[in-house]
């Protein structure tokens, strides 16, 4: 379970508008492991959104990898292309030390 601490972010970024703009809370769950090098599968599940996914990664021995989680938004009425948490989480796009990480995305309605 990740704890929340109040959070303020900017409305606008470079001239567009901030989906996690404004006032709220902020997730993080930061986890320090060690595993050997090799292919895992790790999902990650918020039963609140009944938002689901499931991405394949490699690791390599002798270097450290930071997994990130960042996520996608429904549209909304006013944001059609950002996304707006009012409308609430779609999914996630996943990096591994930085690099797009592609996997089927689940989600339930």
């Amino acid at each position: 379970m990740a704890k929340g601490t109040p959070d303020t972010q900017q409305t606008i970024i470079n001239g567009k508008r901030n989906p996690e703009g404004g006032e709220g809370v902020k997730y993080s769950l930061v986890k320090t492991i060690r595993m050997k090098p090799g292919t895992y599968k790790i999902y990650i599940g918020l039963t609140e959104e009944k938002v689901q996914k499931e991405v394949s990664i490699t690791l390599v021995r002798g270097m450290k990898s930071k997994l990130e989680f960042m996520p996608l938004y429904f549209p909304g009425r006013h944001n059609r292309n950002t996304g707006s948490f009012y409308k609430g989480l779609r999914g996630f796009d996943v990096f591994l030390d930085g690099k797009k990480v592609g996997a089927k995305q689940r989600v339930k309605y």
